[in-house]
């Protein structure tokens, strides 16, 4: 469902050119969530308790799963702009036996004989449900192998971070300020601002994928 309202969003002229605004967008309402999540407003205090409790961590050692997830998040904004989604979805799958590798090259871990048998089956099965509707070209295809490969290092890095001993969303409330730093000024250099207006086909369609 969210790959096809992504698809419907960046299929618009305006929108096509605002993926890394959409990531932003995305990144803080996340955030915004979290924060709400963790640490009610004081008008709020009485109504709900906070679901988990904020974790400040270091700079250093969030800043690499921070930079990986900003840009996982554009590159796979931008395969669906480029791609169909047949040939995203397969470039996705991808994704699983590219962490099997990284995880080997980076960290020598290994997995079990069946698991990698698991892992072909999966992604034959993709390709066959999909292959039909797969189109792409070069600059696309590009784009995928960038975002499935780094989708697979934000996911390898995760683990990395389990050392540091904090829950998914203690770890997401960090990271999502940082993350998006680092993509504002792309986003002031590479996208253009759509006039919403002219959008409103667009988005009346998205809303209708809900």
């Amino acid at each position: 469902m969210l790959t096809n309202c992504l698809y419907s969003t960046f299929s618009d002229a305006q929108l096509r050119n605002a993926q890394i605004s959409t990531a932003i967008y995305h990144l803080l309402a996340t955030f915004g969530i979290l924060y709400l999540a963790s640490t009610p407003p004081r008008p709020l205090r009485g109504l709900y308790r906070p679901l988990f409790q904020p974790r400040k961590l270091p700079l250093a050692a969030i800043l690499p799963i921070c930079i990986l997830f900003a840009m996982f998040l554009t590159l796979n904004n931008a395969s669906l702009a480029y791609n169909t989604i047949g040939f995203t979805q397969i470039a996705k799958v991808l994704t699983v036996p590219s962490v099997v590798a990284f995880s080997y090259l980076l960290f020598g871990k290994t997995v079990s004989r069946n698991r990698l048998l698991a892992v072909a089956v999966a992604c034959i099965g993709v390709a066959i449900a999909t292959g039909a509707s797969s189109k792409s070209n070069p600059s696309g295809a590009f784009i995928a192998v960038l975002a499935f490969c780094s989708t697979a290092l934000y996911q390898v890095w995760i683990g990395k971070t389990m050392e540091l001993e904090v829950s998914a969303p203690q770890l997401l409330l960090n990271q999502t300020p940082v993350s998006i730093l680092i993509l504002l000024p792309f986003a002031v250099i590479l996208d253009t601002v759509p006039d919403l207006g002219k959008c409103h086909e667009t988005l009346y369609e998205v809303s209708k994928l809900y």
